[in-house]
C-alpha cells in the first residue's frame, strides 16, 4: 500500500527519531475546536510527561475551512515538536489514522495517543491517564470510557458494544470512541495488516482496531475519561457511518470465527484509572420519530427482507412493524441473520449491509423510549445480554 505521507513529511519525521509519545489528531473541518484540542494535548504533555520526547501531529482530510491554517499558524507548542499535514490517498478517518501510524513507525514512538479534533471536553488528564499505563508497559491498547447523553453514541449502544461483547467476550464499552492509546508493537501490527479496505479507510477504522487488538493477544484496557462533549450528529445523519462500521464488523467476524465460536461468556475489561460519578450534558437533539424512517424504507424493502431473514425473524418483524415496537431481541436476530447472509454473499456486500440501516432506525426509536424509563446504562446492558444469550442462534446458522 502506498504511503499516506507526502515526501516532505517523511523528511521532516526522519529528523525527529527517538520519540516517546506521538499524539495524533485526525481532522476535517474542525476550525472551531482544533486549537483547543491541540493546546490541551500540549498542556497534558508538558505537565505530566516533561521528561519524555513528544510530537503532536495533525492529519487533515483536506479541510475546506481554516482547520489546517489554525494548526499551522496559531498553535505554538511549549513542549513538543509539531507536524501538520494533509494525508494522501482515500478520503476518510481511517486514512488519517494510517498516516499517523506511519509517522509513529518512522519516529519509533513508544506510545501513540489518538484524539478526535472535534472534542470540547478534553482535559490534560486524558493525556496522563491514557499515556502513563502504556509507557509503563502495562497495556497494549486502551479504549475510552465516557459518560454520554443517551441520544449520543447510538451506533455504539445499538451495535458495536453488544456485538463486541457477545462475539469476543470483552466488555469494551466504547469500542469506536475515537480517543485511543496503543504501544508501538500494535501500531506495527496494524500497518502490516493486509486487509485495509474502503470501509476501514473511513469510519470502520475504530472497530477494526478494537477487534484486532481484542483477538490478537494484545492487552486491552479501558480509560475513564468522564464526559464526552463533541460535535454530535443527529442519528438520522449517521447512515453512512453505520454501514461502514457494520461492514467492517461483519468482515472481521469471518476472520475471527474460529475464535468467537469458542467464547462462551464475556468478561469485564480492567480500567487503567478510577471511574468517578459525573452527569453528561443533555444533547440538543430532538427525539424524532425514527420509526417513520424505517416505515418509509419498508414499503420497498419488505419483499427483499423476506428473502434474507429467517422465517421466524421475518414473522416477528411483521408483528413489530404493526405494533411500532422494535425489541432488542428482534434487533439481535436481524443483525445475526444478516451476518450469516453476509458470510455467504457473493455480490455487493456493502449494498447488503445497507439493507440493515432501516432496522437501525426502528431499533433506535424503541431504544430511546426505553431510556426514558430505564437508566441508559441499564438499557444498554440488557441489550448486550440479549446479544450474548442469542449467540448460540448465530453459531447454529453461521455455516448452514
Amino acid at each position: 500500500m502506498k504511503s499516506s505521507l507526502a515526501s516532505n513529511i517523511h523528511r521532516q519525521l526522519h529528523t525527529m527519531k527517538g520519540v516517546d509519545i506521538l499524539v495524533g489528531v485526525p481532522s476535517f473541518n474542525n476550525e472551531k475546536t482544533i486549537l483547543g484540542v491541540l493546546k490541551t494535548v500540549d498542556k497534558g504533555l508538558s505537565k505530566y510527561f516533561p521528561d519524555s520526547k513528544s510530537v503532536i501531529m495533525v492529519s487533515d482530510g483536506n479541510s475546506t475551512d481554516s482547520t489546517l491554517d489554525i494548526a499551522f499558524d496559531k498553535f505554538k507548542s511549549k513542549s513538543s515538536e509539531k507536524v501538520c499535514t494533509t494525508y494522501r490517498g482515500f478520503a476518510g478517518k481511517g486514512m488519517a489514522l494510517r498516516a499517523i501510524m506511519e509517522a509513529a513507525r518512522i519516529l519509533k514512538s513508544k506510545v501513540l495517543l489518538l484524539f478526535d479534533a472535534d472534542l470540547k471536553s478534553i482535559n490534560p488528564e486524558w493525556i496522563r491517564d491514557l499515556g502513563r499505563p502504556l509507557l509503563d508497559g502495562k497495556f497494549d491498547f486502551i479504549t475510552p470510557y465516557y459518560v454520554r447523553d443517551y441520544k449520543d453514541g447510538t451506533i455504539t449502544n445499538l451495535i458495536t458494544y453488544p456485538l463486541t461483547r457477545a462475539l469476543y467476550g470483552q466488555r469494551l464499552r466504547q469500542p469506536i470512541g475515537g480517543d485511543f492509546g496503543m504501544r508501538s508493537p500494535l501500531v506495527k501490527y496494524f500497518l502490516d495488516w493486509a486487509y485495509w479496505d474502503n470501509n476501514v479507510s473511513r469510519f470502520g477504522i475504530d472497530i477494526w482496531m478494537t477487534t484486532i487488538a481484542a483477538n490478537e493477544s494484545f492487552r486491552t484496557g479501558q480509560c475513564f475519561l468522564g464526559v464526552k462533549d463533541h460535535d454530535s450528529r443527529r442519528p438520522d445523519q449517521l447512515g453512512p457511518m453505520f454501514r461502514q462500521v457494520l461492514s467492517t464488523s461483519f468482515k472481521l467476524m469471518e476472520r475471527y470465527c474460529h475464535k468467537w465460536e469458542m467464547i462462551k461468556e464475556s468478561r469485564e475489561v480492567p480500567f487503567v484509572n478510577e471511574p468517578y460519578d459525573v452527569k453528561p450534558p443533555k444533547l440538543a437533539i430532538s427525539k424524532d420519530d425514527y420509526f417513520e424512517i424505517y416505515m418509509t424504507s419498508s414499503v420497498n424493502l419488505m419483499k427483499i427482507w423476506k428473502d434474507i431473514l429467517k422465517k421466524d425473524t421475518f414473522s416477528a418483524l411483521k408483528k413489530a412493524t404493526a405494533a411500532r415496537v422494535f425489541s432488542a431481541t428482534l434487533w439481535t436476530r436481524i443483525v445475526y441473520d444478516f451476518a450469516c447472509v453476509y458470510h455467504r454473499w457473493k455480490k455487493d456486500r456493502f449494498k447488503l449491509v445497507g439493507l440493515i440501516t432501516p432496522f437501525y432506525y426502528a431499533r433506535l426509536d424503541s431504544f430511546l423510549k426505553e431510556c426514558e424509563e430505564l437508566n441508559v446504562d441499564e438499557a444498554v446492558k440488557r441489550q448486550a445480554e440479549i446479544f450474548e444469550k442469542n449467540k448460540s442462534y448465530l453459531i447454529k446458522n453461521w455455516e448452514d
